[in-house]
């Protein structure tokens, strides 16, 4: 029953296609209608090679570098916080205490 559904659905929109282009033929000259048709396919092909043009310019990206590392020390004598901004992680508890 789905089957014979679709199909008379297709049939049904080509029948209109069709009633509205011959509608459309009578007042419209073949100038007209090939150069609508040249404008249609013309959008259509360029519609993939913009896909195209796009996934290629992706690829071209500069790497984006590794971000500066910006942490915040308190003071403990005088309680106040200080930005510090550090290249590397420190790897020990010295170098955190002492810098």
């Amino acid at each position: 029953m789905g089957k014979l559904m679709g199909r008379l659905a297709a049939l049904t929109i080509l029948l209109q296609l069709g009633v509205i282009s011959w509608m459309l033929s009578r007042f419209v000259t073949a100038d007209a209608i090939a150069m609508g048709v040249g404008l249609l396919f013309g959008v259509m092909a360029g519609i993939p090679t913009t896909l195209l043009l796009l996934r290629s310019e992706r690829n071209k990206r500069t790497p984006v570098p590794p971000p500066v590392r910006l942490y915040q020390i308190v003071s403990t004598d005088t309680g106040e916080i200080a930005p510090y901004i550090m290249k590397e992680l420190p790897t020990s508890k010295e170098e955190i205490v002492h810098g």
